[in-house]
C-alpha cells in the first residue's frame, strides 16, 4: 500500500516482545487509535499512532513484558519543530514581508506609452515635477488630477490616462495632429523676396513671383530680387496687358560675398596637469533622499573631474525599486600656464572662422578662407579675407498680420 506524507504529527513505533499481537486489544479497548500494523518477525510488531496516543500507550505496556521504541517521526510538525528554534530565519522572514509590504507603498516605475520618445521625456519631466516619479510615495498620487494638468501642460497631447497598476505607473498618451506649418498663414499674403545681405549674386531659382534682377548684380539689404506683383502679358507677344496679380515670391537667390574677420586669442593659457590620485564616492538614494552610512569627508583637492554614474537597482524581472546608486569618481588636477605655439593658434581660430561663417549662413558653401596670424602683445590675432556663397533671399510680407 502507498503511504502519504500525512500533514498531522505521527509516530511509526516498534513494539518488541512475546506476543506482540497481544497490544493490540489492549489499545482497542483503552480508545487509542493507531494505524497500519504490520508484523516485522515473531517479535516485533509495527504500528502507527499519534503523539499523544503514544503517551497513552506507555500507560497500557506496563507490566506486559514489552518494549517500545520510536522508528520513524513523520508529520509537518515534526519536520517544523527544528526551524522553530531558529529565531534568525524567522526575523529574516519577517523583514523581508514587511520590506515588500512597505516597498509595494511606492511607485517603481513610470512607463509612457503612445507616443514617441522626445514627447515621453517630456511627460516624464512633468510628471515628476508633478511628484509622480520612481520612489514617490503610492497614496499621494491623484491619477484624475494628474491626467488634467498633463492635458493642460502640453499642447501636444490629444488624449492622455495616468493609470497606477499596484506599484506601476502606467501612463497612456496619444499625440495630436501636428499644427499646420506656420507659413501657410502667410503663404496667400503678397511678399517680396529681398536680399538679406550685401554680395554678387550668382544664382536665382525663383518658384513665385516677377523677376526684377538677374544674376551678376551687387546687391544690398532690402534690394528686391522677386516682386509680388506680376505683370500678364498678351499671349504670343511680349506685351503687357495691363493685367497685375498678387502673389507671394519665394525662391533662392544664391549670392557670393566677400568679407574679413578678426580673432584673438592669448599666447598663454592654463591647462590641466593631472596629480594621478583618484577618490570615490557611493551614495544610496531613497526615494531620491541619500541614505548616510558614514560621514563623508570631502575631497581634499578644489579642482577635480567628475564623472559620475547612476544605476537603479531593480528586482530580477526588471521592476525597479526606489533605490538607485550614484558612484562618482573625482580626478583631481592642477592647473599651469603653457605657451601657444602659432600653428596651434591659427589652426584653432581659422576653425572657429569657418564654424561660425557656415552656421551662420543659410545653405553656404565656403569658397575661400585667406588668414595671416601675428602676435600682438599677450595676444594671438587672426585676420581673414573670406569668400562664401549662401542663399541670401528673404521673404518680406508686405500686408501686416491681424
Amino acid at each position: 500500500m502507498t503511504r502519504f506524507f500525512p500533514f498531522w504529527a505521527s509516530l511509526r513505533v516498534e513494539i518488541r516482545g512475546t506476543g506482540p499481537e497481544r497490544i493490540l486489544p489492549l489499545l482497542l479497548s483503552a480508545g487509542i487509535a493507531f494505524r497500519d500494523p504490520v508484523r516485522m518477525d515473531r517479535e516485533a510488531l509495527l504500528l502507527s499512532l499519534s503523539p499523544r496516543g503514544f503517551r497513552r500507550m506507555r500507560g497500557v505496556l506496563r507490566g506486559k513484558g514489552l518494549r517500545v521504541r520510536i522508528r520513524a517521526r513523520e508529520g509537518l510538525s515534526f519536520r517544523l519543530s527544528p526551524l522553530l528554534r531558529r529565531w534568525g530565519l524567522w526575523t529574516g522572514a519577517a523583514g523581508a514581508v514587511f520590506l515588500l509590504v512597505f516597498l509595494s507603498s511606492f511607485v517603481w516605475t513610470v512607463e509612457v506609452t503612445g507616443v514617441d520618445r522626445a514627447t515621453a521625456e517630456k511627460i516624464e519631466a512633468f510628471l515628476a515635477s508633478e511628484g509622480l516619479y520612481p520612489g514617490a510615495l503610492l497614496r499621494a498620487q491623484d491619477p484624475v488630477e494628474l491626467k488634467s494638468r498633463l492635458l493642460i501642460a502640453l499642447d501636444e497631447l490629444d488624449f492622455a490616462a495616468v493609470n497606477l497598476l499596484g506599484s506601476r505607473a502606467k501612463i497612456e498618451a496619444r499625440a495630436s495632429l501636428p499644427p499646420p506649418d506656420a507659413g501657410l498663414r502667410t503663404a496667400s499674403l503678397p511678399a517680396d523676396l529681398v536680399a538679406g545681405k550685401s554680395g554678387v549674386l550668382l544664382d536665382l531659382r525663383i518658384h513665385e513671383g516677377e523677376t526684377v534682377l538677374s544674376p551678376g548684380v551687387a546687391v544690398e539689404p532690402g534690394d528686391v530680387i522677386a516682386s509680388h506683383e506680376v505683370h500678364g502679358v498678351i499671349p504670343g507677344t511680349k506685351e503687357l496687358s495691363g493685367a497685375v496679380r498678387f502673389v507671394h515670391a519665394r525662391g533662392e537667390a544664391y549670392a557670393r560675398i566677400e568679407g574679413k574677420l578678426t580673432a584673438l586669442m592669448p599666447r598663454t593659457r592654463l591647462v590641466k596637469r593631472y596629480t594621478g590620485r583618484e577618490y570615490r564616492e557611493n551614495l544610496l538614494f531613497f526615494a531620491e533622499m541619500p541614505i548616510i552610512f558614514l560621514k563623508p569627508y570631502g575631497i581634499p583637492h578644489a579642482r577635480c573631474d567628475k564623472i559620475r554614474n547612476g544605476v537603479d537597482l531593480s528586482l530580477p524581472a526588471g521592476r525597479l525599486l526606489p533605490l538607485r546608486r550614484i558612484r562618482t569618481r573625482f580626478l583631481p588636477y592642477l592647473t599651469e600656464p603653457r605657451e601657444v605655439s602659432r600653428d596651434e593658434a591659427y589652426r584653432e581660430l581659422s576653425s572657429l572662422m569657418e564654424r561660425t561663417l557656415l552656421g551662420e549662413a543659410k545653405d553656404g558653401r565656403l569658397e575661400e578662407l585667406s588668414a595671416r596670424i601675428r602676435g600682438e602683445g599677450e595676444v594671438w590675432r587672426l585676420d581673414a579675407d573670406y569668400i562664401i556663397t549662401e542663399d541670401i533671399g528673404e521673404e518680406r510680407i508686405l500686408s501686416p498680420l491681424p
